[in-house]
């Protein structure tokens, strides 16, 4: 992949690939962001401590 290439999947939006990069971050910082919430819940935290 050239450089230019990676670039506009990176910064650019208005792609399919850059489209489908900004989903795939979006998707995975929401996913960390409810573990965390589910790990500072007491009953998730001691039920799934060596999972989390």
């Amino acid at each position: 992949m050239n450089k230019e290439k990676l670039h506009s999947i990176v910064f650019e939006s208005n792609t399919r690939a850059g489209r489908t990069f900004d989903l795939t971050i979006l998707y995975a910082i929401l996913f960390s962001t409810l573990l965390v919430m589910l790990d500072s819940v007491p009953v998730y935290h001691d039920r799934f401590a060596g999972t989390f």
